[in-house]
Formats: structure tokens, sequence, C-alpha cells
């Protein structure tokens, strides 16, 4: 059964997962529908196995590590918020402070998507308090640029059905940069900062840089 997710908030075990799914696609050529779920287990084993696997193993412990930085770094920078459910007298549902995301227990909890509360809830028998283990799930920060309003009403008002990943880029960058990046001055990997912070805002996943030239660039400039 899948986990239940505040309305208005994103389940951080898909977040994750589509990540991973981007890395492995866009950094590593490997179809993520490919990866079975023992190469998934066995990519999550112990740095000294994971030296002696192959190099698939060793690109899919690649993939899961890079977005579990990615998020890690979002979550500190306040692009995104991480989130659980409160104490049930309070129905609350209370924030992670930022800080808490540059601890190697932040790395954890990212990677096992569930947060522990120490003082989550009361022991009714000694009166102490005690501690949860609860899910974490993801809001995203309320700053939006004029940029990122230009790209989801290019997107909402374009053809039914959602773009992929490259199609948004190439929204974002043509907003960004109607006359090309190069006339404001900028480099390739300056572009496709830009690209990837409007895109963070918009809750859609990073591209790499040969995602955004290959989507951006005309046959002759390729």
């Amino acid at each position: 059964m899948r986990q239940f997710v505040p309305p208005g908030y994103i389940s951080h075990l898909d977040f994750l997962n589509g990540v991973i799914s981007r890395n492995l696609r866009d950094e590593h050529g490997i179809d993520p529908q490919s990866v079975s779920a023992e190469e998934f287990g066995n990519a999550q084993g112990d740095m000294n196995y994971i030296l002696r696997s192959g190099s698939r193993i060793k690109a899919i412990r690649s993939a899961i590590d890079d977005a579990v930085h990615e998020i890690q770094g979002r979550l500190y920078q306040g692009d995104l918020v991480g989130c659980y459910v409160g104490p049930l007298a309070d129905k609350n549902i209370l924030e992670v402070e930022a800080n808490f995301w540059a601890t190697e227990r932040g790395g954890e909890t990212i990677h096992s998507g569930r947060y522990y509360s120490p003082g989550f809830g009361i022991n009714h028998i000694s009166g102490t308090t005690k501690g949860f283990d609860v899910p974490l799930f993801l809001r995203e920060s309320v700053e939006q640029d004029e940029a990122l309003t230009d790209y989801k009403e290019d997107v909402h008002s374009g053809a039914p059905g959602r773009p992929s990943t490259g199609a948004d880029a190439a929204l974002v960058y043509v907003t960004l940069f109607a006359d090309g990046h190069v006339s404001a001055g900028l480099s390739w990997k300056q572009a496709l900062e830009q690209v990837n912070k409007a895109l963070k805002r918009a809750g859609r996943m990073h591209v790499s840089l040969s995602t955004l030239k290959s989507h951006t660039q005309t046959p002759a400039e390729s």
C-alpha cells in the first residue's frame, strides 16, 4: 500500500526514485525500467561489495548516491522543505529544520524516506516523551521568479499531457535566454545552472548538460 501524503505535498520516496531514474538515464545511459529489484538492492550494499561489482552495479550505486546528495543539498538550501505529520493530538504538519540536512543523519533520512522525531509522542504509562520513526514528505519553497511563472504558463497553454524533462528544460531555456545564453554573456554551464534552478522551483527534475544541449541546439551547433 502506498504511504499517505497530505494534499499539496510531495511523496519523498516518489521524488527520490524520480531523481535516481533521471540519473540512470541521463548520466549512465541505463533504462531505469531495466533495473531489477535485485540489482537495485545489491547496489545499496557496503562499499567493499560495490568495489568488487561490475560497472552496471557501480553505475546504479552512483545514481542513488548522487540523487541523495542532490536532494540533501536542495533541502539544506531551502529549495525543498522536509515535512512530517506531528502528534495526532495537534494534527500538525511539522517542518524539519534546514540545518538538519547538513548532517550525516540527514543523508540517512533521505535514503530511508523516514524521519526520527525524538519527542514525537508521550508514553501515557510513564508520562515521558518518546521518539517515533515517521514518513518524510516534501513541499516546494514558496519563492518563484518571473521566468518560472512564464515557464508554467507556457507548459499549461501547450498540448495535453506533461512535457518530457528535456522539453521542460527547453521551455525554461527559451524563457530565460530569448536570444541565446551567449548573448547574455554566459557559458553553457552557467546557463544550465539557471535552467535547473527554475526547474527545481517548479518541482521538476534537473537535467544534465547533454540533455539541455540536445533539446536547444540546432544540428549546426551540435
